[in-house]
């Protein structure tokens, strides 16, 4: 598991957004079935893989914060550890690849409700991962 001490900020001298940035990433990856035996790997929504009993499909939104983590991996900073770290590496490829199997038939992903076919996670997951894509398209093999 990927952590941040405070020590570690303070050494760092990072700014109040740096701090609560990297203070959060390991509750993010923490929301993610990062199992590669599960076939739900790289799936955001924790109710769906870890709590069965919640919901019978899992929720597209939660594929966004493949965007944030994407900008983490891709941005060469002094005060960024998580510049080409490769736990955030595998999330982003399993987070991108999960996204992509739940699609609908008609190009559509869900919400709220199994086959709702919902604009919102269509239209905003499809952003966050063209752009999450596009920053990170080289951790990509050609099969992937």
């Amino acid at each position: 598991m990927v952590t941040v001490s405070n020590e570690y900020i303070k050494r760092r001298n990072m700014n109040p957004y740096q701090t609560t940035i990297h203070s959060l990433v390991p509750r993010i990856l923490s929301m993610q079935n990062r199992n590669p035996m599960s076939s739900t790997q790289g799936c955001f929504d924790r109710n769906y893989w870890h709590f069965k009993t919640i919901i019978d499909f899992p929720s597209a939104t939660y594929q966004q914060v493949v965007l944030g983590l994407s900008k983490l991996y891709s941005t060469e900073s002094q005060n960024n550890s998580y510049f080409k770290h490769p736990v955030i590496k595998d999330s982003i490829v399993s987070g991108i690849l999960y996204w992509s199997q739940i699609q609908n038939s008609d190009g559509s992903f869900n919400e709220y409700y199994e086959n709702d076919s919902s604009f919102c996670p269509t239209s905003f997951t499809t952003y966050a991962i063209a752009n999450a894509y596009y920053l990170t398209s080289e951790i990509f093999s050609k099969d992937e």
